[in-house]
């Protein structure tokens, strides 16, 4: 009976230990709390928090890598502020910021697709896109990107970037990354 509790408890101190992989910025919390937005975070595949790097072609917020997994998220969160002309138009939003991204090169494809009422539902969200591009140089080391945002009405506008070489499984298992409260 006590190995079978300490087998447990070694269970369970592994599960916590990988969990706490991932330790929220203070100001991806606040920009969180400020959308009422809530973050999921990965508990397997190995996902740690990495170093928001200075960009001069996009900033962001927060981001996480799996080397397992071969993908990294990027999070950008806007918070709703009600004298930003653009806050109430989320359709210009993400054009704004996949034409920021994406690749210029003449042959490039990009692939935008409607978020599904259910899943909307699931993410508390008014409005959702998600595109699959070819990124500019300089952004990650990575050559692709996934981009999901969401918008809901007077809470704000997210950003989540999935940036990966080959496309995997995770950026299916990975597509609920966060919701709004």
């Amino acid at each position: 009976m006590n190995l079978l509790r300490n087998i447990s408890c070694v269970c369970l101190l592994a599960n916590y230990l990988t969990a706490q992989q991932v330790e929220l910025s203070a100001g991806f919390a606040q920009k969180l709390a400020a959308a009422s937005m809530e973050w999921v975070t990965p508990l397997d595949a190995d996902y740690k928090d990495v170093y928001v790097l200075k960009n001069d072609l996009q900033s962001y917020d927060f981001a996480i890598r799996s080397r397992k997994e071969k993908l990294e998220i990027r999070y950008i969160i806007q918070p709703y502020q009600e004298n930003d002309l653009t806050a109430h138009i989320p359709h210009i939003q993400f054009i704004r910021m996949l034409t920021h991204l994406a690749t210029n090169e003449q042959e490039a494809v990009i692939a935008i697709h409607d978020v599904s009422e259910e899943d909307l539902s699931w993410f508390h969200a008014d409005w959702g896109k998600s595109a699959f591009f070819k990124l500019k140089d300089g952004f990650s080391g990575f050559v692709e990107c996934r981009l999901l945002s969401l918008y809901k009405e007077e809470k704000g506008m997210a950003h989540v970037l999935f940036v990966y070489q080959q496309p995997t499984v995770a950026l299916d298992n990975r597509f609920y990354a966060l919701q709004f409260k």
